[in-house]
């Protein structure tokens, strides 16, 4: 899955009209021609976008008080049975996780990521509309508190790898009811790495779905760090050195179909693949999403070194192409409107500061000041968290390396 904020329908059109450009492909081996939201966008009405100030460097913001501000606002946007919601009628599983993966930072808020983990495990399929079992679906939801089941999904590949990094950053809080509770999940873990395992291409790469084979870089991103972490998991919390060679084999291949993404000429990743062996689309940097965005889930996500000659190159990249980006301003119509806050997170793993600080005064005044209304949503919060404690403590997701 990937970045958030437009169809996947309007994207899709753009890669049927690069493929006709470029002589295109098979339809078994191309972006199909269907409109499919994407697990990593917005299905909803594009926002008016707030003008946005010119904000100084070095904001004074508190980023302590950035974080606590949005744990509490995630706690007014959980329910009674720990769903974490995406929308007033929408609970998406893949923006909870990442809104979760940002409440594990704040230790008062370690309860409230429980009980996320156990709607979710609650909410597992036992069989499934792709025939694969061990998978979760989008739910709707009334303020009466009747949940149903849309029977669909985004992704399979990111709603299942994100869960594994959210118990790892769970467990590695050291909370000693936490990790108990990660253990006892160890059996649907299994089951969930085998679904995982069951979608992987013969690249190495994952399927978006069954009904949709495309393997995507954010996805494959995410795929990569959750299997690593699922790896973590099986050798430090399980003790089972057999099952972490597994999946630490399995995030290695998945790390070599990513590295096939790259194209020279570009200096840049295709940002997605048709399955099997189908033609790469390959980015261009005057496009946010997915296209430049997209280039920075290899360093979110711990496929390269932020330390990395190409991710450096990358960041130049991006910031050469989108120069006010921390001002949430000439983003383009693919950005949606919505404040893409993974890309703070990305120039705070940087070390980018300048950028880091004035992103952060841009959203405190845009939507801190006034309750972070729509566009602000349970994963735009969760990285917020993430890239405050970035600059804040000096920390991010734990190594890929077991």
């Amino acid at each position: 899955m990937h970045t958030w904020h437009f169809s996947r329908a309007l994207a899709t059109l753009a890669v049927i009209s690069f493929l006709s450009a470029c002589g295109g492909g098979s339809s078994s081996t191309s972006i199909p021609p269907v409109a499919t939201p994407d697990q990593h966008q917005h299905a909803s009405p594009t926002p008016t976008q707030t003008p946005t100030p010119n904000p100084a460097l070095n904001p004074s913001s508190n980023l302590t008080a950035n974080m606590t501000a949005q744990g509490q606002w995630l706690a007014q946007h959980q329910l009674a049975d720990g769903a974490i919601v995406y929308t007033s009628t929408e609970i998406e599983p893949y923006y909870a996780n990442l809104a979760a993966v940002g409440l594990v930072k704040i230790p008062s808020q370690l309860a409230n990521v429980r009980a996320w983990i156990g709607w979710y495990v609650a909410h597992i399929n036992t069989t499934d509309v792709w025939n694969l079992g061990n998978t979760i679906y989008d739910y709707t939801y009334t303020s009466s508190g009747v949940e149903t089941a849309t029977k669909s999904a985004d992704s399979v590949d990111s709603y299942v790898a994100t869960f594994f990094t959210l118990l790892r950053q769970l467990y590695d809080t050291g909370d000693p009811t936490s990790q108990a509770y990660v253990v006892s999940l160890r059996p649907t873990l299994e089951k969930l790495g085998a679904t995982i395992i069951a979608i992987q291409q013969p690249d190495g790469m994952t399927i978006a779905m069954p009904s949709y084979p495309i393997a995507y870089l954010e996805d494959n991103c995410e795929v990569h760090r959750g299997l690593s972490d699922l790896a973590y998991l099986e050798q430090t919390a399980f003790s089972n050195s057999t099952n972490a060679a597994k999946y630490t084999a399995a995030a290695a291949q998945v790390a070599g179909g990513i590295s096939t993404l790259w194209s020279s000429s570009l200096q840049a990743y295709a940002w997605a693949k048709g399955e099997p062996g189908g033609e790469l689309n390959l980015p261009s940097w005057s496009t946010w999403y997915p296209d430049a965005t997209s280039q920075l889930f290899p360093v979110l996500d711990g496929v390269i070194p932020a330390t990395s000659s190409r991710a450096v190159a990358l960041w130049k990249s991006f910031n050469t192409a989108f120069p006010t980006w921390d001002q949430l301003t000439d983003l383009g119509s693919s950005a949606g409107g919505f404040p893409t806050v993974l890309v703070g997170d990305a120039a705070a793993m940087m070390g980018d500061v300048t950028h880091s600080s004035v992103y952060i005064q841009s959203i405190q005044k845009i939507y801190g000041a006034s309750g972070y209304p729509w566009p602000w949503y349970d994963a735009e919060a969760g990285w917020y968290i993430r890239m405050d404690n970035q600059l804040n403590l000096g920390s991010s997701l734990a190594p890929t390396e077991n």
